[in-house]
């Protein structure tokens, strides 16, 4: 009898409740029914992310000063979670979801931020006891691909994703993303051409009293095309950036009208891969500083080569690559008082690519570069290859089939001569200098278990004179050398 009562009391329990949920909703007029021409279908979601956790040191990459405090030694973690929902053979969409700060892909280990006075967390901060960081939306996009409009296979992709023109010499946007739309088309097999539009800002502050109300922000529109023939692949882009907010040496004007034409392609030569990239600019910084229009100039090329050693575990490379600088006149005035910006211009986002085989570990991310234009504070750690050219010469090899090593050496100049940390000659002038310097880097990998990998990396730049510290006017003190070291655990699924 007890046991026939509770199963009573519980049916009406669950009826009781369930009535209640069904009434409260007929009444909330606010609810959004699903639009009857939606069907709900069958999909297949694949889920995968990866877990890293790194641990960072380096010394002199800011100030070049081994007398003062310019160490950093830090623990990070970055967390990615992506989910691909393929609805049919011609439509998918991608959400993928990454946890880190705004600025970077990564949460540091017990941040402190000194500006606001608190730390990362919202919560209990002081004894440890917190969430690390926020989610982030690092892709959201849906794509489609059919033959029924054009009669040949064509598509369309639209969201934010990550945008990378050829080997991202010029534009590398591969890190956080763009919103963008994508159409394509696939005239013939292995043929493919391309229109995008990319939002790159919106509703920016224009400097007042410059451009028109409105026009405040930046858009690049993309035609692009890549063919393979005969084991030759080869690929162009047009880039024109529309840029209503632009400023150049911290002068106003009325937006930049940029063109990047990227022409690339490789091929397999005797064993050999052999690559080449070449990107040519023009256009114009319209009114710079309510004066006359400047014209964009810069160029960049790269070539470079890599093969398999015969009957070794090695394989080895060699680049030589060049992005034209700027020029700037002798007296020591930071402002170009010509009409051209013969400088190569660069929009890579937060991660730099001086390399194509191979990216510099020091130079391309964590020092200021030759972009640096005479300043002893300047932030140019992400220009890439502008004002700059080097040769990398590296090789790696699979020691057993779990552990990799690797080492690079890249020797650096500026293309125009340039005195990064502000030294000076004893006139007042900049001492301006083309030596950069020279920069060792080396990488351990092994393989600890599947998909999950250890690494150590390394890098140390013997620098140049184009870093000497400024001192006092009319003197400067000799660079000393950067350094760093960081490794990683990494969990992929």
């Amino acid at each position: 009898m007890r046991k026939t009562m509770v199963t009573i009391l519980s049916l009406l329990l669950v009826v009781g409740f369930g009535t209640s949920v069904f009434a409260g909703h007929a009444a909330d007029t606010g609810y959004e029914y699903t639009p009857k021409l939606v069907k709900a279908g069958k999909s297949s979601i694949d889920i995968s992310g990866s877990i890293r956790v790194r641990g960072d040191f380096r010394d002199n990459t800011s100030d070049f000063n081994s007398e003062s405090a310019d160490y950093k030694a830090i623990y990070d973690s970055r967390a990615r979670l992506k989910f691909q929902a393929t609805v049919s053979p011609n439509t998918m969409g991608v959400i993928e979801l990454e946890a880190g700060g705004t600025s970077d892909d990564t949460y540091t280990w017990g941040y402190y931020d000194a500006a606001s006075g608190t730390f990362d967390c919202a919560d209990n901060c002081g004894d440890g006891n917190y969430k690390p960081a926020d989610m982030y939306i690092r892709q959201a996009y849906i794509a489609h691909q059919g033959t029924g409009l054009l009669g040949v296979l064509s598509g369309v992709k639209a969201g934010h994703m990550l945008v990378k023109l050829g080997n991202g010499v010029f534009y590398n946007h591969a890190k956080f993303g763009d919103d963008a739309i994508v159409l394509w088309t696939e005239p013939q097999k292995g043929t493919e051409v391309s229109l995008t539009m990319v939002k790159l800002a919106e509703n920016n502050t224009a400097a007042a009293g410059i451009g028109t109300p409105g026009n405040d922000d930046v858009n690049a529109f993309i035609l692009g095309a890549s063919t393979g023939l005969s084991g030759i692949n080869l690929g162009t882009d047009i880039t024109y950036i529309d840029d209503q907010d632009y400023n150049e040496y911290g002068y106003d004007t009325k937006g930049l009208h940029l063109w990047n034409v990227g022409l690339y392609g490789d091929a397999e030569v005797g064993g050999a891969k052999l690559y080449a990239d070449v990107e040519m600019q023009s256009g114009k910084a319209k009114g710079v500083g309510g004066g006359s229009d400047m014209k964009f100039k810069g160029y960049a090329w790269v070539v470079g080569a890599k093969m398999d050693i015969p009957n070794s575990p090695v394989s080895a490379g060699l680049e030589v690559g060049y992005g034209s600088g700027d020029k700037i006149e002798e007296s020591g005035s930071t402002m170009d008082t010509g009409n051209e910006i013969e400088g190569f211009m660069t929009t890579i986002g937060t991660s730099g690519n001086l390399g194509v085989r191979q990216t510099a570990f020091l130079y391309d991310d964590k020092i200021m570069n030759a972009a640096c234009n005479d300043s002893t504070d300047c932030d140019c750690s992400k220009a890439g290859i502008a004002n700059t050219w080097y040769v990398n010469l590296g090789a790696d090899a699979d020691v057993t089939s779990d552990m990799n090593v690797a080492l690079d050496i890249f020797y650096i100049r500026a293309a125009k001569a340039v005195a990064i940390k502000g030294a000076l000659e004893t006139d007042g002038s900049y001492d301006r200098s083309k030596a950069v310097g020279t920069e060792v880097d080396a990488k351990f990998t092994y393989q600890v278990d599947t998909n999950l990998v250890y690494y150590i990396e390394a890098g140390y730049m013997f620098a140049g004179s184009a870093y000497d510290r400024y001192k006092s006017y009319g003197s400067s003190d000799d660079a000393d050398n950067p350094y760093g070291v960081r490794h990683g655990l990494e969990l992929t699924f």
